[in-house]
């Protein structure tokens, strides 16, 4: 009696391990299946190429997998995890377009990969280089001959005074301008002709405002042709004789009565 139930026991128990040994198999198995990649190659005329080699890329563009097509042109090739791929196919000359899969739990659907000739094509782009902008890296302020008519005093300031009316210019002793922290470091143009450090420091003195068309102070950001002034830039644009084409004349006379008379006009 007790060899009998020693049997049954022993066989319950295989048949649990048999059992549990099959779901293992049986889940192993759909994992495998899901992260398959089956399909086909074929030319555009749809005959079947084998021997075509198929790249499997990730996102990143890493070659993943490889296969290749059997004399029926099929392929299968398996991806280490679930994501986001894409699959091609090549032959000497030939290439198939991208496919992109998404592997995910189920199973994916076999894909077709149709073979065309390429091409290599050669392209030579010529582009003169844009020079430099120093704008781009730089601050400029405009100062017109209205701006400085407009000042206290008008066309009676010094260029020290203008300077002031700039950000992060400040006074110091002896009419010094000190701008971003720096003073005696300024590069003068006068209509587009550049002033010598030898004549800076006086020359600066008597280009008085009054004879400003317009001034661009450009801050920072220099071009190579200012040579190392890293203060600022001063570009000066005089007054033509032309300019401006107006003005006015006052005249006085006395009359015989010993009266005085006045008259004014304007000319332009």
């Amino acid at each position: 009696m007790r060899r009998a139930w020693f049997h049954i026991g022993v066989g319950v128990m295989v048949g649990i391990l048999v059992g549990s040994g099959g779901g293992l198999s049986t889940a192993r198995a759909a994992d495998d299946a899901a992260n398959t990649i089956r399909g086909s190659v074929q030319n555009q005329d749809l005959r079947r190429v084998g021997q075509a080699v198929v790249e499997v890329k990730d996102q990143e563009g890493n070659v993943v997998a490889t296969a290749v097509s059997n004399d029926a042109g099929e392929f299968t090739a398996s991806v280490p995890a679930a994501g986001t791929y894409s699959v091609s196919a090549v032959q000497d000359t030939y290439r198939s377009e991208y496919v992109v899969l998404q592997i995910s739990a189920d199973e994916p659907k076999p894909v077709t990969l149709t073979l065309s000739k390429t091409k290599e094509v050669a392209l030579e782009v010529v582009s003169p280089l844009a020079p430099i902008q120093y704008k781009a890296s730089s601050e400029t302020y405009s100062v017109s001959r209205k701006d400085i008519e407009a000042l206290p005093r008008g066309n009676n300031n010094e260029l020290h005074d203008v300077l002031l009316t700039i950000p992060s210019a400040t006074y110091g002793s002896l009419k010094q301008v000190h701008i971003r922290q720096d003073h005696a470091n300024l590069q003068l143009r006068i209509d587009g002709v550049p002033i010598p450090d030898t004549v800076s420091s006086t020359f600066s003195d008597v280009i008085s405002p009054r004879s400003w068309e317009r001034a661009d102070i450009v801050l920072g950001g220099m071009e190579a042709n200012v040579g190392n002034k890293t203060a600022a830039l001063i570009d000066i644009t005089t007054k033509s004789g032309t300019k401006p084409g107006f003005g006015s004349l006052q005249m006085f006379r006395s009359s015989t009565a010993g009266r005085s008379a006045k008259s004014s006009g304007t000319t332009s």
